[in-house]
């Protein structure tokens, strides 16, 4: 295997090791949302809760699953015997700390740096890249010579 193949390889298992981390910390941070309510949950429940509701927010109801983990993470962790007061506010704890501020902190560096185009008038939609195949393709002789007969016919 060459350089680039270990390179490849490599990658792959840091990609898989700071996915497994992410998802246990943000695990952490549903737990501690927890423990900062007064509840005091079974871990392996709170964990099949997490994971139920990480696949519901699969589904492409709403943008980021917006209500749809809420309401179904709340429902589990009183499955899971949260009391629901508890479960509601350790839910939108959680939501809040794990959702909303990513997505606040990752506006602000757009918003700080003139709003991400070239003349700071703004942000671009992602659709606005000129795309790779925008580019012209060099043109044979062969095609000019015809293009320049058919305007000649044109013109007369």
């Amino acid at each position: 295997m060459g350089r680039s193949g270990r390179r490849l390889a490599g990658s792959g298992w840091q990609a898989l090791l700071l996915s497994a981390g992410r998802l246990a910390f943000d695990y952490l941070c549903l737990l501690l949302a927890l423990r900062a309510t007064g509840s005091h949950p079974r871990p392996s429940l709170i964990l099949v809760a997490y994971a139920v509701a990480g696949i519901v927010g699969m589904i492409p109801l709403t943008p980021g699953g917006l209500g749809v983990v809420e309401a179904s993470l709340t429902g589990l962790l009183v499955l899971a015997e949260v009391d629901s007061s508890q479960a509601v506010l350790a839910t939108l704890t959680y939501r809040i700390a794990s959702y909303w501020c990513r997505c606040a902190l990752g506006q602000s560096p757009t918003a700080c740096s003139g709003g991400g185009t070239e003349t700071g008038k703004g942000l671009r939609p992602a659709y606005a890249v000129r795309p790779a195949y925008a580019v012209r393709p060099a043109r044979s002789s062969r095609s000019s010579r015809m293009r320049s007969k058919a305007l000649t016919v044109i013109d007369r």
